[in-house]
C-alpha cells in the first residue's frame, strides 16, 4: 500500500516538472484562436521537423521562410489536425512559420528556447 503511494507521488511530481520544462525534438507549433504556442529543439542536426497542430476551429494555411525570404514549404491544416514538415536547418539563419490564412503574425522559430507564445501577453 505505501510502495503505491510513493509510487503515485513520485509520477505527480515528474509530470510536474515535465510539465514546466517543456521540451521537443522538432519545432511544435499549437495554433490556438487568439496565440500560438511554440516548443523548440534544444539542437538539431542537419535537418529538423515541424509539426503544427491547429487547435482552432478553422482551416490555416501558412507559409515556412528562411531569413533570406526564401519559401521553405507551404502547409494547410485542417481544424483540429496535425502537419509535420522536415527541412534543413541551417544555424547562420533564421526560420518562421507565417499564417496567411487567417492571417497573424509570422512567428520565430528560435532553436534552444524555452516554451513561449505568440503574442507573448500571456
Amino acid at each position: 500500500m505505501y510502495k503505491l503511494l510513493i509510487l503515485l507521488c513520485f509520477c505527480s511530481i515528474s509530470i510536474f516538472a515535465a510539465q514546466r520544462h517543456e521540451k521537443a525534438d522538432a519545432f511544435i507549433i499549437k495554433a490556438h484562436p487568439r496565440y500560438y504556442k511554440v516548443l523548440s529543439p534544444v539542437k538539431v542536426k542537419k535537418k529538423t521537423g515541424l509539426i503544427v497542430q491547429n487547435k482552432t476551429l478553422v482551416k490555416i494555411v501558412g507559409k515556412v521562410k528562411d531569413s533570406n525570404d526564401k519559401t521553405i514549404d507551404i502547409i494547410s491544416i485542417e481544424a483540429g489536425k496535425v502537419h509535420a514538415i522536415e527541412f534543413r536547418f541551417k544555424k547562420s539563419q533564421q526560420y518562421y512559420f507565417i499564417p496567411i490564412s487567417p492571417p497573424f503574425q509570422r512567428i520565430e522559430l528560435k532553436l534552444g528556447e524555452k516554451s513561449y507564445e505568440v503574442p507573448s501577453q500571456r
